[in-house]
């Protein structure tokens, strides 16, 4: 037969080197009335407004954490992906629009350029885009009075000398009266169609460029 086991009676000295206190162990509030009574420890006081959550948010679940940059107090002032901008009258003003433009400058005008570029000690693409420089004002400000269809060339230069790629601004006014006469039906877009345009109206003005530097 197995032994039974038996109980003896509770150690407090090996309770204590656990440290699980015995009931004995617990402070005591004395008290006038009566017998001694347990000490009810008082809450940690809080300040009004105090966050009771103390879970650290980068343990908290995405979608509860707080904003970066604290809730929103509305400072009055637009978001910078915002397309739209304010003036100093509180109206808002639409953000320009980019439009790019990419064509190949003729062989001639590039011929003269490497003549400068060799003297610079730059490239010819360089000098063309310099001079291209000093005419894009002109040239958006022609473009953003109109451009009529009939006025595009609809031949595509090939690659006969140097490439200019840039990108323009243009007021979202202008872009939408160009859109509606080049590309009406929201197909080709309107880059093809002002390269074209751009480099027909800009390379007279590269070419009295040239020439007034002697090229």
């Amino acid at each position: 037969m197995k032994k039974k086991s038996t109980f003896s009676a509770r150690d407090e000295r090996f309770a204590a080197k656990l440290e699980m206190p015995s009931e004995d162990f617990l402070p005591t509030r004395k008290t006038t009335d009566g017998p001694p009574t347990e000490l009810q420890l008082d809450p940690i006081p809080r300040s009004v407004g105090e966050p009771t959550d103390l879970v650290p948010d980068r343990f908290k679940p995405m979608g509860s954490r707080p904003p970066a940059n604290g809730p929103n107090t509305d400072t009055g002032r637009p978001k910078a992906s915002a397309r739209a901008t304010v003036e100093k009258g509180g109206q808002e003003k639409a953000s320009p629009i980019e439009v790019r433009l990419a064509f190949y400058w003729s062989a001639d005008l590039t011929k003269r350029a490497a003549v400068w570029a060799e003297k610079a000690r730059c490239s010819a693409g360089t000098i063309l885009t310099k001079a291209w420089e000093a005419n894009r004002t002109k040239i958006i400000e022609m473009m953003e009075q109109g451009v009529r269809h009939s006025d595009v060339p609809h031949e595509n230069i090939g690659a006969a000398g140097a490439r200019l790629s840039c990108r323009i601004l243009l007021t979202p006014e202008a872009h939408a009266r160009l859109t509606t006469e080049l590309d009406p039906e929201g197909i080709t877009g309107i880059s093809s169609s002002l390269s074209r345009w751009v480099r027909q109206k800009a390379s007279p003005m590269v070419d009295d460029y040239l020439k007034s530097a002697g090229y």
